[in-house]
């Protein structure tokens, strides 16, 4: 089995409540997770109160989950940035 991850970025987390990406992390913050939730937004400071990076790249710490909440022509391209 597979320890628990200690960080998760959502990759397109959006500051609009109405969307997936912004429903995910809000829903890690709220709900339980133990760890550090890193929202990646390239056009956002903060979301939910929390500092928002441009890239995955520049979270401060490495990133054991990725959840890509992207338009589905940038899946690609968000993938490549972050491998």
């Amino acid at each position: 089995m597979l320890p628990a991850p200690a960080t998760i970025a959502v990759i397109g987390a959006s500051r609009r409540e109405n969307t997936i990406g912004h429903q995910i992390l809000y829903n890690l913050l709220t709900f339980g997770f133990a760890g550090a939730v890193y929202p990646v937004n390239p056009s956002a400071k903060s979301i939910c109160g929390v500092r928002a990076d441009r890239h995955v790249v520049d979270a401060p710490d490495p990133v054991d989950v990725g959840i890509i909440v992207v338009p589905t022509e940038r899946v690609v391209e968000t993938v490549i940035v972050w491998v």
